[in-house]
């Protein structure tokens, strides 16, 4: 999703990308993403990618008060399909856009997992204490992230990438299949959630 964002608002025209976000380690301070800002770099899309982390306790921004919006939208209308939805979001706020998958027409889920652990990426040691990262497209700095635990603090370069050499950056990803859903799932939902459909709408989903 965040690959997509940028593709589509950030990418043409800017030198330098600076990304905020909370201190989730399961979705923002991992190691995965630290290899892709890192093959953004050697795309050449930026001249300098900054990642800060928020510290604990501090972790409400811009982008939760845009979720606020919908949430207010949202719980003063009917909801029956994903059609309601994407009307909610639009509705919510100018600064909210619904993009829906859409059988993948809209957005597709790509395999980065296995992109970057067969190019041989190296995990950066006790990731966790850093909030600060940053990545440059100079020939000496591609395949390195510069850290440090506190803004302004000393940094320290840590290799991600093993042999530069074997690495095409311009292969192709792998596109993820979205899964069909269960026939498990399909009776639940005929049976639990019908019924809180409104009558033209029960059998667009719940069949």
């Amino acid at each position: 999703m965040v690959y997509q964002a940028i593709k589509t608002f950030a990418k043409d025209g800017k030198k330098d990308l600076h990304i905020t976000c909370d201190n989730c380690i399961a979705q923002n301070k991992n190691n995965l993403s630290l290899f892709f800002w890192s093959w953004l770099s050697m795309l050449g899309w930026y001249n300098n990618i900054t990642i800060n982390f928020m510290i604990p306790g501090h972790t409400k921004f811009i982008c939760d008060s845009f979720f606020g919006h919908i949430k207010k939208t949202y719980r003063n209308q009917k909801v029956n399909t994903v059609d309601d939805i994407e009307d909610i979001v639009n509705n919510s706020s100018k600064g909210n856009e619904g993009l829906r998958y859409n059988g993948g027409i809209g957005w597709k889920w790509f395999d980065f997992q296995n992109f970057f652990s067969k190019n041989n990426f190296i995990n950066l040691p006790h990731i966790t204490k850093y909030h600060h990262f940053r990545f440059s497209n100079l020939s000496e700095d591609l395949g390195k992230v510069y850290c440090s635990e506190n803004s302004g603090g000393v940094e320290i370069c840590h290799k991600l990438l093993r042999d530069d050499n074997n690495f095409n950056i311009n292969e192709k990803l792998d596109i993820l299949d979205v899964m069909h859903i269960s026939e498990e799932r399909k009776k639940y939902l005929y049976q639990k959630i019908r019924q809180h459909i409104e009558d033209p709408y029960k059998d667009v989903y719940y069949l």
